[in-house]
């Protein structure tokens, strides 16, 4: 049966733990903040993993916001990471899109900051934000106007997504050569104030019901985001690379999918009980997202590697 020892207990640390590690990717909602709320410690751990000589990047299937939007953030919070040391789900979809030589223009279903992320790479979009509907559909529907040069359909975490959106995108998907990309499929956020906040996945979800199209998914537990990791820093070993997070279908499994160490934090999506559901299964599918370690917080990590 698949084991997950709890970090603490199985004194890993004072065992040379940091001694396998060189890289460390890390997660951001549910690990260092959940929302606009800092989780107690976890800057201090961030900090003492750099200061202990390990590489650090922040590694989020959220979209919403550029690299240099987190940077920012994280400076708030008090946590030394600079921009091209944040690798988000917008910044891998623009690299993978570039790494195509894409030159068509894109709709988004999504934020600016994805946006500016695109435009970064050279690749020109429709403008984003609200698109107001009228009273009755005959009157939008008849309105209508499709770009010829529209070559993908971005789906991301889009606030202000609606109906004359989901009919423009799946409109352009009709062409079977108009690519269908998504940051990530992530259902939720991590609960904050007793709320369910809807992620990606129920953009995606909505498009793919209609169109019957599979995107291309760009974030976490994907190829996209880890091979613009490793084309920026060549030198990242995966066998001395660890891989903090609180979602077992995203951040474990990216660990799984390329032989990372992993280790699920209990301040977001998943967990004990995830975990012991998951080790009973006989499949390996489920089997897989088992994490190696397990321990409650990133900050109880940083009191440890202070002992």
């Amino acid at each position: 049966m698949t084991t997950c020892p709890k970090l603490v207990d199985a004194g890993v640390v004072k065992e040379g733990f940091l001694n396998l590690i060189d890289f460390v990717l890390c997660d951001c909602d549910g690990v260092l903040w959940n929302g606009e709320e800092p989780i107690p410690g976890s800057a201090e751990t961030i900090n003492i993993l750099k200061n202990k000589g390990k590489k650090v990047f922040l590694v989020t299937n959220n979209g919403t916001k550029t690299r240099d939007q987190y940077a920012n953030k994280c400076k708030k919070y008090g946590i030394n990471i600079s921009a091209d040391e944040i690798f988000t789900s917008g910044y891998a979809l623009s690299f993978y899109l570039q790494s195509k030589k894409f030159e068509k223009k894109a709709y988004i279903l999504g934020s600016v900051a994805l946006q500016e992320e695109l435009n970064k790479m050279g690749i020109s979009s429709l403008p984003v934000g609200p698109e107001p509907m009228s009273s009755t559909w005959t009157d939008y529907i008849e309105n209508v106007t499709l770009d010829p040069e529209v070559g993908a359909v971005i789906a991301c975490l889009d606030e202000q997504f609606n109906f004359l959106k989901l009919l423009k995108a799946c409109s352009y998907l009709r062409n079977s050569d108009c690519l269908f990309l998504a940051t990530n499929i992530d259902e939720a956020f991590p609960v904050i104030k007793n709320l369910i906040v809807p992620g990606t996945g129920p953009v995606v979800a909505a498009i793919n019901n209609v169109t019957k199209r599979n995107p291309i998914i760009c974030g976490k537990p994907y190829n996209p985001i880890f091979e613009a990791i490793q084309s920026s820093h060549p030198d990242l070993n995966p066998n001395k690379c660890i891989m903090i997070g609180d979602r077992l279908d995203s951040d474990i499994l990216l660990g799984k999918n390329n032989n990372l160490k992993t280790l699920l934090v209990l301040t977001g999506t998943h967990n004990l009980e995830d975990i012991e559901e998951l080790k009973k299964s006989k499949k390996f599918e489920e089997q897989n997202l088992v994490p190696d370690y397990y321990i409650q917080s990133l900050g109880e990590l940083g009191k440890l590697l202070k002992l």
